[in-house]
């Protein structure tokens, strides 16, 4: 019996909505495409975008209302960690809007290594879109401020676009439960095709499978980088 792969997601969080979603699918696919791995657009909405990458599938969930915590509340903080437990809360409890990026397939389809990197250069491209306040690496279930996600990959710390705020929303306002983030009103059976398409898409190039005996300049400038990175974050 082979082992059930651990789920590989990050959540994004933020105080005002995430803006340019839709510009992320081109950008996906790109930063994909530059470690010789190709990200094949299967949905692609306001809300919702799915890549069939062989027998992996990548999904990118928007909300803009505040989401379940999911746990997020009692994850752990980063060792140097730079912002108080207190103030970190209080953005969790306060976010106005989230983005969730998750990596799933079979176990076979992918080393964990693999499927790390594809969400950590997802995530990337959705910092550089639009930095949020906080994010949530699932494997470690770490909660970082942007600052100390950038601090402990290495990575370039983006820069805010500018927009106006909305109206407060009031304390009864109820959060949609986590799943509901990925299972929006009639994205259901859509989401549904998808994963069976993903299965039936072209396989992962030979520099992602489990057994690598050649490694292409692709693999070791872009998705070892990557790789490096998203193993940093624990």
């Amino acid at each position: 019996m082979q082992n059930k792969p651990s789920l590989i997601e990050a959540k994004l969080f933020y105080a005002e909505d995430p803006v340019d979603f839709t510009r992320l699918s081109a950008r996906v696919v790109e930063a994909l495409a530059r470690t010789d791995i190709a990200a094949h657009p299967r949905l692609v909405t306001d809300g919702y975008l799915a890549f069939a990458l062989g027998g992996l599938t990548l999904s990118v969930a928007r909300s803009d209302a505040a989401i379940d915590l999911d746990g997020a509340d009692a994850a752990h903080r980063p060792a140097a960690a730079a912002t108080p437990q207190p103030v970190t809360q209080r953005l969790l409890q306060d976010h106005r809007a989230a983005v969730a990026i998750r990596v799933t397939g079979p176990a076979e389809a992918a080393t964990e290594g693999t499927r790390l990197a594809i969400c950590y250069i997802a995530t990337m491209q959705m910092l550089q879109l639009d930095p949020p306040e906080l994010i949530h690496w699932r494997r470690s279930d770490t909660l970082y401020t942007l600052d100390e996600f950038c601090s402990s990959t290495g990575a370039h710390k983006p820069v805010r676009p500018a927009r106006a705020p909305r109206p407060s929303a009031t304390s009864a306002t109820p959060r949609p439960a986590c799943a509901d983030v990925w299972m929006e009103p009639g994205l259901a059976s859509d989401v549904t095709r998808t994963l069976e398409a993903s299965r039936r898409g072209p396989s992962l190039p030979a520099a992602a499978r489990p057994a690598v005996k050649l490694m292409s300049h692709g693999w070791i400038a872009g998705f070892g980088l990557a790789l490096l990175s998203a193993l940093r974050l624990g």
